[in-house]
C-alpha cells in the first residue's frame, strides 16, 4: 500500500474509492492493520506538536519554529518511510517530555534489511534493537543497524552520540562503526562520540570492557570500566573519567565544563536547532562551566552565561537566528 495514500486517509482527503481500497488492504492483514496503527500514531504525534507550536509563548518563538521544521520532518519521512516493530522514544529537548512512549519506528530508509533512524537536532531518542541492546541517541545522531543480526557479530554504524548498553552474548560481539574507529564490546555500557567531520572522537566505559581500533592505527585500546580514550590530534589518549556528569545529557541535562564559548556555541546549535552568529570572535576564548535542564531552553542558558561574561543576544525570529553581542 503507497505511504501517501494512507497518509491522505488518515487526513480525511482521500476520495471514496480511495477509502474502500485503504479499508479492504486494512481487512486483508493483521500486519497491514499494524502498520496501519503506526502511521496513525505518527500522524497523532504531528497534531499534538502542532498544537504544542500554537500554545508557546512569543519569547519561545526560536523554539517553536524548530518544532514545526521537525513536523515537516516526520510528514516527509512518512512519505518514504518503512515501518519496522522497534520500540523508540523521542525525546523534544525543548520540552523534555516524551512525544510517545511506544512509537513505531519510522526510518528514512530500507535498503536489504538496513534500517536508518536519523535523530533531529534538537531532539533525542532511546531505541532498543531486536537482540535487546538499548541505545540513546544525542540530537543530529544517525544509527544504521539491521532489523535483525546475523552471522557471528552484531554491527551498527553510529554518526554523532550515543550511549549504548550492550546485551551481553559472548558469541557474537557488537561492533559501532563509525568514520574513523571501530569500537568492539560484549556485554557493555559505553558513551561514544563520533560526528563526521568532526575531530571529536571519545568513547567513556562505564561497564565491561571495549576495544578500540582503525585502519590508521594498527595498535588495539582496551578500556576498563571508568576509563575514556580521546583522539588528541593524531593520537589516541586514554585516561580516567574524572566527571561522570558528562553523561547526563542522555538524561535531558546539558552539562559545560570549563568549555571555550565556540564549543558551547556548537553545542547549543546542534541541541536547539538554531543559527547562533558571533559578531566579536574574541569570546570564543573565554570559558565556561555550568549545568542545565534542556527544558529550560536556550535563552536562558544565555541570560545565565551572559551575567558572567559581558555580553547580549538579539533574536531574529524570521531566520531563526541568535546574534551574540559583545558589549
Amino acid at each position: 500500500m503507497d505511504n501517501d495514500l494512507l497518509i491522505r486517509y488518515l487526513e480525511g482527503s482521500c476520495s471514496e474509492d480511495d477509502k474502500v481500497e485503504v479499508t479492504k488492504w486494512i481487512e486483508e492483514d493483521p500486519e497491514n492493520l499494524k502498520n496501519y496503527l503506526a502511521l496513525r500514531k505518527l500522524h497523532d504525534i504531528t497534531i499534538w506538536r502542532i498544537g504544542n507550536v500554537e500554545d508557546n509563548s512569543k519569547e519561545e518563538t526560536v523554539h517553536t519554529k524548530k518544532r514545526i521544521s521537525t513536523v515537516r520532518v516526520f510528514r516527509e519521512a512518512l512519505k518514504i518511510a518503512a515501518i519496522i516493530a522497534l520500540t523508540l522514544i523521542i525525546y523534544d529537548l525543548c520540552t523534555d517530555k516524551k512525544i510517545d512512549e511506544n512509537v513505531i519506528a519510522v526510518v528514512a530508509e530500507q535498503k536489504a534489511g538496513v534500517q536508518t533512524l536519523n535523530v533531529p537536532a534538537g531532539q533525542r531518542a532511546e531505541i532498543t534493537l531486536e537482540d535487546g541492546t538499548r541505545v540513546w541517541l544525542n540530537a543530529g545522531s544517525s544509527l544504521v543497524f539491521p532489523g535483525q543480526f546475523t552471522g557471528n557479530t552484531r554491527e551498527v554504524r553510529l554518526n554523532g552520540e550515543g550511549y549504548f548498553d550492550i546485551s551481553y552474548n559472548p558469541e557474537n560481539p557488537f561492533v559501532v562503526k563509525t568514520s574513523r574507529f571501530d569500537v568492539k564490546a560484549l556485554g557493555t555500557s559505553f558513551n561514544l562520540m563520533a560526528y563526521e567531520g568532526s575531530p571529536i572522537f571519545e568513547t567513556m566505559l562505564l561497564e565491561g570492557t571495549v576495544e578500540i581500533t582503525g585502519e590508521e592505527y594498527p595498535n588495539k585500546i582496551m578500556l576498563k570500566p571508568e576509563e575514556k580514550v580521546t583522539l588528541t590530534g593524531e593520537k589516541l589518549v586514554v585516561s580516567p573519567i574524572v566527571n561522570m556528569e558528562h553523561l547526563s545529557w542522555k538524561d535531558g541535562i546539558i552539562y559545560f565544563d570549563d568549555e571555550t564559548f565556540g564549543d558551547l556555541i556548537n553545542r547549543l546549535k546542534l541541541y536547539f536547532d538554531v543559527n547562533i552568529e558571533v559578531q566579536n570572535k574574541e569570546i570564543f576564548n573565554k570559558t565556561y562551566s555550568g549545568k542545565f535542564r534542556t527544558k529550560d531552553g536556550i535563552v536562558h542558558i544565555l541570560n545565565v552565561f551572559k551575567l558572567r561574561h559581558n555580553f547580549d543576544f538579539t533574536i531574529d525570529e524570521d531566520t531563526n537566528t541568535i546574534t551574540i553581542i559583545n558589549l
